[in-house]
């Protein structure tokens, strides 16, 4: 949604789990295998460091608001995209997602999701609800909350 809503308003899109994986030459998962979370993490820091005062949409993974430094680097305004655990499971893949490892996928998301919240909601200036909206929609409703 974000990718399409920085198309819609002709902005660049970062996402950070991407980037993460192009710095590092290798998969989240890959990456969370060899060398742990705490590596993982200070990719990510990196990464959302690098974009702090660019301008255009940025996509992080739900753990990057963990760190106080990646909260204070998100400037701009911060949209927090929300969805129930189901709509979330049926949304992603968890292969690859080692935090989700070991649970049904819809409860693992939950426990994140409950361990988060209240970042989140500190952190965001907008919040969106997702569950029942198509990926045109979320996106719409980003690029306007943009003007």
């Amino acid at each position: 949604a974000g990718r399409m809503a920085a198309s819609v308003l002709g902005v660049p899109f970062w996402d950070t789990d991407e980037m993460v994986e192009s710095d590092a030459g290798a998969s989240i998962a890959e990456i969370w295998a060899k060398d742990g979370e705490d590596a993982f993490r200070d990719l990510e820091s990196s990464v959302v460091a690098r974009l702090s005062g660019e301008e255009g949409i940025v996509a992080t993974g739900g753990g990057a608001v963990l760190d106080p430094a990646n909260r204070e680097a998100m400037s701009g305004v911060v949209v927090w995209l929300t969805a129930s655990p189901d709509t979330v499971a049926g949304r992603i893949d968890p292969a690859g997602r080692p935090l989700l490892a070991g649970a049904p996928v819809a409860v693992g998301i939950a426990r994140l999701q409950g361990a988060r919240e209240h970042i989140y909601e500190r952190l965001a200036d907008h919040t969106l609800a997702t569950d029942g909206l198509d990926l045109r929609t979320v996106a719409d409703r980003i690029a306007r909350l943009w003007l």
